[in-house]
Parts: structure tokens; C-alpha cells; sequence
């Protein structure tokens, strides 16, 4: 039995053998091209003009600790102010495109040197313009820097008069305290808002008793209303039984005639209602209720009470759901109590008039002294500037020398500036040499039978 490895996982490798080989082949095509990019970029570079840089460098006084604004000063060198001034020194002997304040800008910089120094550096094409900017930028520099930073003499007599004024500005504020109603308005103004407070209170609990009384009295025209309304349908069936003579005893019908009478006496609040020929409501119900001959038996007789009490009830009815129609209206219309009739409502209204007058006055008030507060305080603030600013000048009367000073001029004849050539020619032969190693192996990719001898042996053929 034999045994037969797998190998269908072992992992695949690319074989980068056959394009080493091709560069081998065609290293005279990459080294020709390399050589060919190095000799492009030093024509380039004979073609380009020289350019010169000249330095001037200023130092910064430790005395009165300028190298703490190193950063300021070094900002100091690029201004529009010291180019203008450099073209009205130089005038023609500049280049004329030198003349133009952004060009020459773009020519100059400032930078920090070793110790306390800065270096104002000129670039330009012509040596001698490059030295003479330099040190006429450098002369400008420490004149108008130096003037920034000339110490001031100490002005005494601004201080006393900040000071003068904050005293008298201080006076009229206490004098104002000492004066002013502002407590005593806002006492009163707290008081009368009590007082309406509490005037306020009572008419809501008025009011809300009121509407109390008003709301039962609807509930009860309403419970009213319901009573009349069983009873007169309770009538109406007892006049349809009778008038159609549906079989029951004509004494039985009195009784319920009876019982409807003394159900609408106590509806109607126990009050006699009597109709043309009859007593509706008798005033001895105890009579009638114990004495069966007084029950009315005669169907005629029946059907004329109950019609009287049908009239009457129907007018009840209409009475009370007027009645209805007129609370609801009224709790609806909230005019239970009338706030413009009322008493209190005078006088809290009077109250809320002597509150407003009383408030603007103490608003004018309250103005005046915030007003006061103010002057006060920017006079405090406007003497306290001025004397730490009198403090600053008083410390830096003390520094007598100059902030900057030019420690070395340019020399009259710029160097030229180191432009890389050998770095820059090698630069552009590597760039060279990667181009084409990438043209062959994107040649040997899409034109695997190509070569760049075949190239060479066709020219030699050709000559």
C-alpha cells in the first residue's frame, strides 16, 4: 500500500526570478535613461539663474530682557513699513522688480540665530543688491523697533486727576445711598400688593361662593324639571286611560287622580292651583284620603282635572326650563359677580394704580444709582490702568539703552546660494532608474515576448 501526500494545501509562491532576469537583460535601457534624467536635470539647472543671500544679524539687548520677545521682535522684520522705507533709501540702485513692496517681502526673512541674535536674509539674483537690502533692511529695522520700545517718562498728572475723579464719582454714589427712597418705595410697593393680595382672595372666595349658589340652584331646577316632566307623562297616560275607557273601575281612576294631585302639590312646593271649576290641589289631602266619597268617580270630571293639571304642568314645565336656560347662561358667561360694580374691585384697582406709580419711581430711582455704580467702577478701573501703566513706565525709565542693536553687517558682495546640484541631478537619475524598471516590467506584463535589446540588435541591423 502505498502512501501519496497531499499537497493541494501547500501554499504558492511567486516566482519574481523571471522579471530580475528581464531587468538584467535590459539594464542598458534603465541605465540609459537614469543617465539620460541626470544629464536633463543639470541642463536644467545651467539654465536656471544664480541666486545670492546676504545676512545681517541684530542682537537683542539681555538687559531689558528682549530675548523674551524674541518671537515678537522676529515678527517686527517683515513689515510693510520698513520695505517702503528701504525703497525710498535704495531708489534706483534696486532692481526694478525689487521696487514693488510684495516682491521685495517675498525676498526677505527673518529668522532666530544662535544666542541673542536675529538674521534678516535677503535672496535676490544679483550679489550686490542682496548685500546692500540686507543691511539698509537691518538699519531700518533697529531704528523703528528701537522707537516702539523707547522708554516713556511718567506722566504723574494723569494719575492724580483718574484718581480725582473716582473720589468725586465715589461721593456722589454715597451721597445718592444716603438720599435715595429706593427702601422705603419698595416697602410701600410690598405692602399695597399685600393688600391687594388679600382683597384679591376674598372676591375669588365670594365669587366662588356665588357660583356655588348658583350651580345648586340649577341642580335643583334641574331635579325640578325631571319631577314635572315623570308627573306630566304620568298625567298624560292617566288622560289617554281615561278619555279611551280602557276597562279599569272609574274609582280606581279617581284614586290615581288622587295620587297625581298630591304628587304635584309637593312638586309645585305645596301651593293650591285651582282651575275654573275645580280645585286642582285641595287644601285637606287627609280629608280625601280617609273619606272614599270624596274620590272622584265621574269620567268626565276625571278628564277635566287632568286636563287642568296637563295645562298647568305643561306651564311649570316652561317656567322652569327658562330658569335652566338663564343659570346656564349666566355660570357660562362667568358674570356671577360683577367686577366692574363691586367694591373691592374699586378699590383694588385704585390699589394696582398706586402700585404702578410707586414702581416707576423706584425703577427711576434704581436707574440713578445703577447709573452712579457704573461711573464709579470705570473710574476705579480707568485710575487703576493708568497707574500700573505709570508703575510699567517708571520700571522701564530705568532701561536707557537701545532695545536692538546691529551686531554684523552683509559683506558687499553676496555668496551664492547653494542650490544642490550634484543632490539634485542624483535625484533625478534615481527617478530615472525607477521609470524605467517600471516601463519593463509593465512591458514584460503586457508584451511578455518583448525586449528592449530587440530594439538595439534592429538598429544595428538598420546601420
Amino acid at each position: 500500500m502505498s502512501f501519496t501526500p497531499d499537497t493541494s494545501h501547500e501554499p504558492e509562491f511567486t516566482d519574481l526570478r523571471p522579471l530580475f532576469l528581464k531587468i538584467i537583460r535590459n539594464s542598458w535601457f534603465i541605465l540609459g535613461v537614469a543617465f539620460l534624467a541626470g544629464v536633463v536635470a543639470l541642463a536644467v539647472l545651467q539654465a536656471s539663474p544664480n541666486t545670492y543671500e546676504a545676512s545681517a544679524s541684530i542682537m537683542l539687548n539681555p538687559n531689558r530682557d528682549a530675548a523674551d520677545q524674541s518671537d515678537t521682535l522676529i515678527g517686527l522684520v517683515r513689515t510693510k513699513d520698513i520695505a517702503e522705507a528701504v525703497i525710498a533709501s535704495l531708489g534706483d540702485e534696486l532692481p526694478q522688480d525689487l521696487k514693488d513692496v510684495a516682491n521685495l517681502l517675498d525676498a526677505v526673512e527673518g529668522t532666530s540665530g544662535s544666542g541673542d541674535l536675529v538674521l534678516i536674509t535677503v535672496t535676490t539674483e544679483d550679489p550686490t543688491s542682496a548685500s546692500l537690502i540686507a543691511n539698509t533692511w537691518a538699519e531700518e529695522y533697529v531704528a523703528r523697533t528701537n522707537s516702539i520700545y523707547l522708554p516713556a517718562e511718567a506722566d504723574t498728572s494723569l494719575s492724580s486727576q483718574a484718581l480725582a475723579d473716582y473720589t468725586t464719582a465715589q461721593e456722589a454714589l454715597a451721597g445718592f445711598i444716603a438720599q435715595n427712597r429706593i427702601d422705603e418705595l419698595q416697602r410701600l410697593i410690598n405692602e399695597k400688593q399685600s393688600l391687594i393680595d388679600s382683597l384679591q382672595a376674598s372676591r375669588q372666595s365670594v365669587l366662588q361662593q356665588q357660583v356655588n349658589a348658583e350651580t345648586k340652584s340649577l341642580s335643583d331646577s334641574y331635579v325640578a324639571a325631571q319631577r314635572l316632566e315623570y308627573l306630566l307623562s304620568d298625567v298624560n297616560s292617566l288622560l289617554t286611560q281615561v278619555e279611551q275607557g280602557s276597562g279599569v273601575g272609574d274609582s280606581a281612576n279617581g284614586l290615581s287622580l288622587l295620587l297625581l294631585k298630591v304628587e304635584a302639590y309637593a312638586s309645585l312646593g305645596g301651593t293650591s292651583v285651582n282651575s275654573d271649576t275645580t280645585s286642582l290641589l285641595p287644601m285637606d289631602l287627609q280629608l280625601q284620603l280617609t273619606d272614599p266619597t270624596m274620590v272622584t268617580t265621574d269620567p268626565e270630571v276625571q278628564i277635566v282635572e287632568l286636563q287642568a293639571m296637563q295645562s298647568i304642568l305643561t306651564a311649570r314645565l316652561t317656567v322652569v326650563s327658562e330658569e335652566i336656560a338663564s343659570q346656564s347662561a349666566l355660570l357660562l358667561s362667568n358674570q356671577v359677580l360683577s367686577l366692574a360694580d363691586d367694591e373691592d374691585g374699586a378699590v383694588i384697582t385704585e390699589l394696582e394704580d398706586q402700585v404702578r406709580t410707586l414702581t416707576a419711581q423706584l425703577e427711576e430711582e434704581s436707574a440713578t444709582q445703577r447709573e452712579l455704580t457704573a461711573a464709579r467702577d470705570s473710574a476705579w478701573d480707568f485710575y487703576q490702568t493708568v497707574k500700573k501703566q505709570q508703575e510699567t513706565l517708571t520700571i522701564s525709565a530705568d532701561f536707557s539703552e537701545d532695545m536692538v542693536s546691529i551686531a554684523s553687517l552683509a559683506p558687499s558682495e553676496a555668496a551664492p546660494q547653494s542650490s544642490g546640484t550634484l543632490s539634485k541631478i542624483l535625484l533625478a537619475a534615481v527617478v530615472g532608474l525607477l521609470l524605467a524598471v517600471g516601463a519593463v516590467w509593465l512591458a514584460d506584463y503586457l508584451y511578455p515576448d518583448f525586449e528592449f535589446a530587440s530594439l538595439l540588435h534592429r538598429r544595428k541591423r538598420a546601420s
